[in-house]
């Protein structure tokens, strides 16, 4: 697994974001329950957003919050079942992988872990 290497700050990314979507500290705001003055101190460099900041602004604006931290990957946030509708299957056995994958995503935490214990008992048994 490659390492997340920071190539620029969140104050930043903040400035940068709100720039490329033309909009004020006040309509950022609104889209987020982050208040005005907390994201003018960050786009002043005088706070670090907090990790609920990241996120509250990161999800309103659809974007990774993990460029938003100054992190090099891409803006645009991905989502699995976006990925998974892209991928087209070159055989059966893919077809089954992702309809499991499918699957899978509507389950909680405990659903997905007894499926990752199923899966590991039949690898072993094959």
């Amino acid at each position: 697994m490659s390492k997340l290497v920071k190539v620029s700050s969140s104050n930043d990314r903040i400035r940068k974001i709100i720039d490329m979507k033309n909009l004020t500290l006040t309509q950022l705001s609104n889209m987020t329950g982050v208040a005005v003055s907390s994201i003018s101190l960050y786009v002043n460099n005088k706070r670090t957003p907090a990790q609920n900041s990241i996120m509250a602004i990161s999800s309103a604006l659809n974007i990774n919050p993990a460029w938003l931290m100054g992190y090099d990957v891409p803006m645009e946030q991905l989502f699995l079942h976006d990925v998974i509708d892209n991928i087209t299957p070159d055989s059966d056995c893919d077809s089954k992988l992702i309809e499991l994958i499918k699957i899978a995503q509507g389950l909680d935490q405990k659903c997905i872990n007894i499926l990752i214990d199923v899966a590991n008992s039949l690898e072993k048994n094959i």
